[in-house]
């Protein structure tokens, strides 16, 4: 068997793992935790029809920015297009696209360290870096943490060589740096990364590897001169710097994560995770000395202060860091074993590789799984009362929910979000200017809830006369707004834009 067809086996047998827990994650993906997932096939629909980007269902309130923006980066709705297109939009077809899609991102990252390290480092990346729990319920669902990684470590394997940089290099590299752009405006730190990385090997390199960031930078710039207002999240350096500074640990449950839960019990995966940390922090140290200023450290260190400086702390943003913590545990490992035996030391670690995915895989496979909100007969029952709804109704349904975007994927409705707004009568007010029709109360699952259920049950029995109940089950109640009460005599936009916004209510539970 020649050394090709060896390396591909050796990769299929790493890949299995992941694609046996990605298997069994199929019937609870996706679901109402992370519903962004509709608002991106909602992208890719549109785009498949032929219609404008933003034609989701969604209705966009400003009040509720800390929600969701009136549209999500274009690149994971163009990757899905085609099997939109192809399947008529069918989540199944949806599904296997990213299954295959994550499995390539895996793919991806380990080619680095195949190439750099070796082999054996490469085969023991992909074996583990695909089996965290929430690396599998995110290549099942429609999102684009997962696909991400694959887009930034492209760009990792196609910059990193320590030679002089030919203009296809250049467009190959800008072209790939603008589709991570395009999947998640994370992919910004790959910019400072490669001018930094730059710096260091410029000699060898020319300075031709400045022109991509210098030409992302430049079409960033114009794009937020000509874009609308909110189109664009924007960041405030002040807050950043502070959060910076407070030095709160949040993403350390990220390296836990990725270097799995092997072991029975918390606390024994604790007193685990907190020798396998220091074997990973040994393991980047060694990395170091051997490649030197490499552009995945590069990357990984200024991924780390921008994670940093952010308010958000979940372990799926961390995702671009994974190979990186993976590597760095099974390479710590390697350097202590290679102290008694150097000869062997790679394909003992990986032997160990091994066996870690598999008792990660075991133990993912026993264990029980919650039933996917999404079957919840409540949930069902709510759903077929909106498409009766729709049906019988001779203009567009607008409806406020506490999940929009996931019931306007599922019935073809408009629908906006509930909102945590302090002031009562300014629930009415958006009601009113966005025409809703009708107002639904409820939620499935306690997480779910938040101050926006508070304050629109408030708002609704602060105007009794202005509602009345259209539908009821165990969970949810549905009001139809009377707006020949309520909104003759309300002007609408004169109140609504006479009043500033609130800053987002950070205590709200139901931000996706």
């Amino acid at each position: 068997m020649t050394t090709r067809w060896r390396g591909g086996l050796a990769t299929a047998v790493a890949l299995a793992p992941f694609l046996a827990l990605a298997a069994a994650e199929w019937p609870v993906q996706p679901d109402l935790w992370y519903s962004d997932f509709a608002q991106y096939v909602g992208h890719a629909q549109a785009l498949a029809d032929g219609r404008d980007y933003t034609d989701t269902g969604y209705i966009f309130v400003q009040k509720a920015l800390a929600w969701a923006p009136p549209a999500y980066p274009p690149g994971l709705p163009l990757a899905l297009v085609p099997v939109v297109w192809a399947s008529g939009g069918h989540i199944a077809a949806i599904k296997v696209w990213m299954i295959l899609l994550s499995a390539a991102s895996i793919l991806v990252a380990g080619a680095w360290f195949w190439r750099r390290v070796g082999p054996l480092a490469g085969i023991g990346v992909i074996g583990l870096v695909g089996l965290s729990p929430q690396w599998v319920s995110l290549s099942v669902s429609p999102l684009s943490d997962v696909v991400f990684v694959g887009a930034v470590w492209s760009v990792l394997l196609v910059a990193d060589h320590e030679r002089r940089w030919t203009w296809g290099r250049v467009a190959l590299v800008t072209a790939l740096m603008g589709g991570a752009l395009a999947f998640r405006p994370h992919g910004l730190v790959l910019l400072p990364a490669l001018v930094v990385w730059g710096l260091a090997h410029r000699r060898k390199v020319g300075s031709r590897v400045f022109v991509p960031p210098a030409l992302l930078a430049a079409t960033l710039l114009i794009a937020r001169a000509l874009l609308p207002a909110g189109s664009m999240r924007t960041a405030a350096p002040d807050r950043m710097i502070e959060q910076l500074l407070e030095l709160e640990p949040r993403y350390h449950l990220a390296v836990f994560d990725s270097h799995l839960y092997p072991l029975p019990g918390d606390l024994a995966n604790d007193g685990y995770h907190a020798v396998t940390v220091l074997l990973m922090l040994l393991g980047l140290a060694v990395l170091v000395r051997r490649v030197g200023v490499a552009l995945p450290l590069v990357f990984g260190a200024l991924y780390v202060l921008a994670l940093g400086s952010s308010d958000a702390s979940d372990a799926r943003y961390a995702f671009p860091l994974y190979p990186l913590f993976v590597f760095g545990l099974l390479n710590g490992v390697c350097w202590l074993v290679g102290r008694r035996d150097r000869a062997r030391a790679g394909r003992l670690v990986l032997a160990g590789a091994a066996g870690l995915a598999l008792v990660a895989a075991g133990r993912g496979l026993a264990a029980p799984r919650e039933p996917r909100v999404m079957d919840d007969p409540d949930y069902r029952g709510v759903v077929a009362w909106v498409e009766r709804v729709r049906e019988a109704s001779p203009e567009p349904v607008r409806i406020a929910f506490f999940r929009p975007r996931v019931l306007a994927w599922e019935t073809g409705v408009r629908a906006m979000p509930l909102l945590s707004w302090p002031r009562i009568d300014g629930h009415l007010d958006e009601w009113c200017v966005n025409d809703i029709g009708y107002v639904v109360i409820g939620s499935v699952g306690e997480r779910m809830a938040g101050r926006r259920m508070e304050r629109t049950r408030d708002a609704i029995a602060a105007s009794p006369d202005a509602f009345e109940v259209a539908y009821e089950n165990g969970a949810f109640t549905a009001f139809r707004l009377r707006r020949d009460v309520a909104c003759p005599a309300r002007s609408e936009a004169g109140r609504r834009d006479a009043r500033p916004d609130p800053p987002p209510d950070s205590s709200d539970s139901t931000r996706p």
